[in-house]
């Protein structure tokens, strides 16, 4: 068992800690080295701090992964992978090797420990005795130079004072980046990318465990995969398996589920006490009460996310859903038609998933009025779809059903020989 970690916030009083030849100012990451007498361009990043100082008040003990996860991500759900990168990030800031380790050492599937020969925290006193050291030779050179030298000398001074920010700036357009990619993969539906998108949005969190799209974007991939993975018993495949199909089969009400459910809802609830005017974060709430059942709620949270974005399509979606499984078929069909033209919409700064689905709601549009026996309704939007998605296979069959309903068995014949010739599948 690894050692438990104590709330060792208190310890930061100190606000210096000296690991062999690094000084490591644990309020703002500076790294001051000691032997080059100078500080480091690069600082550790906050959660990297966290496990230094988790690593220190363990006394040379082995801290487990299970602890360091908890005390470095509180509230949030990562993986062992997240854990690694920190150990990694911090290694290469402090010029540690993991096979020949000085600093932090690895116990493979255990934890971690620090092996550095000397770990203290060091007086204010102390620190800043050795820090003023180059500036005592400094002063002696200064007196001499020039007006031109001394404006050199606060553009240097300034210079300094501006890149502190540098590292922030690149870590927060690296946790951007994650989240965008995540962002496309979960709107892919099928399991491996939401798996892939639920891992991306995990190392965001890793990043920035402040970021309200990355927790509103995991509590999406739970709740995704709670929905679409099938029980040892069933056989449905993950992409046409539907909420109705998921609440009526049970799969949703298994300990299991209820428990990545329960951990979806806190993400969001964390998402929107971030950024209380971030749809996406109402948005990922409304998908968690939906797949826990309560469909009321969920309209309501629906509600407010269309309040902050009346063009999220995919809210749109899911409330055409829940309207349907609440056995209101004509507004379910009027949120769809409207999420479809959300989905043709260019948004500024932001990357609209929708158009790929276009076609698959056209043609989920068209199936609604096909089944209600509307046929002049669904060949309209049948007919929509092939105009902007050719040899769609809804669109194509449903086309089909519609012309043979009406007499026009000739001309449904040909649709499908058409499609049978170019997509060399057969379809009806």
């Amino acid at each position: 068992m690894g050692l438990k970690i104590n709330h060792f916030m208190t310890i930061t009083e100190k606000k210096t800690l000296r690991i062999n030849h690094w000084h490591v100012n644990t309020e703002t990451g500076e790294l001051f080295d000691t032997r080059a007498n100078k500080i480091a361009k690069e600082r550790i990043d906050p959660i990297g701090i966290t496990l230094l100082i988790a690593l220190v008040q363990a006394n040379g003990n082995m801290v487990s992964k299970d602890t360091l996860l908890s005390t470095l991500w509180p509230d949030v759900v990562v993986t062992d992978d997240a854990l690694s990168r920190c150990v990694s990030r911090v290694r290469k800031l402090l010029g540690d090797n993991p096979r020949d380790p000085s600093y932090i050492e690895t116990l493979p599937k255990r934890g971690y420990r620090l092996v550095a020969s000397n770990a203290e925290w060091i007086t204010a006193s102390s620190h800043t005795d050795e820090l003023s050291k180059p500036k005592e030779k400094l002063n002696l050179k200064i007196w001499p130079i020039s007006a031109v030298g001394i404006v050199l000398l606060f553009v240097v001074v300034a210079v300094y004072l501006i890149y502190p920010l540098v590292p922030s700036s690149i870590e927060n357009d690296e946790v951007t980046t994650l989240i965008q990619q995540a962002d496309r993969y979960y709107h892919k539906v099928s399991r491996q990318d939401n798996e892939m998108a639920l891992e991306l949005y995990q190392q965001a969190l890793a990043f920035n465990p402040n970021s309200p799209e990355a927790h509103a974007g995991l509590a999406n991939t739970l709740v995704q995969r709670a929905i679409r993975m099938p029980a040892d018993n069933q056989t449905s495949v993950w992409e046409n398996t539907t909420l109705r199909l998921s609440l009526s089969d049970g799969r949703l009400f298994s300990d299991s589920a209820k428990s990545a459910l329960d951990k979806a809802f806190m993400l969001s609830q964390k998402a929107i006490s971030l950024a209380p005017e971030n749809a996406k974060a109402y948005k990922a709430l409304g998908f968690v009460l939906s797949a826990q059942n309560k469909l009321t709620d969920a309209v309501n949270t629906y509600n407010k996310a269309l309040q902050l974005n009346p063009h999220a399509w995919d809210v749109l979606i899911n409330m055409g859903d829940v309207h349907e499984i609440l056995g209101q078929q004509t507004d379910a069909i009027t949120y769809y038609k409207k999420a479809l033209n959300a989905m043709s919409l260019q948004l500024p700064d932001e990357e609209n998933h929708g158009n790929n689905w276009r076609a698959d709601l056209g043609g989920l549009i068209g199936e609604k009025y096909l089944q209600r026996g509307n046929l002049n309704e669904a060949e309209l939007w049948f007919r929509h779809v092939l105009s902007f998605a050719p040899f769609d296979a809804m669109a194509t069959k449903g086309l089909t059903a519609v012309l043979k309903q009406t007499g026009r068995t000739g001309e449904a014949n040909r649709l499908c020989q058409t499609y049978a010739e170019r997509v060399g599948k057969f379809l009806c």
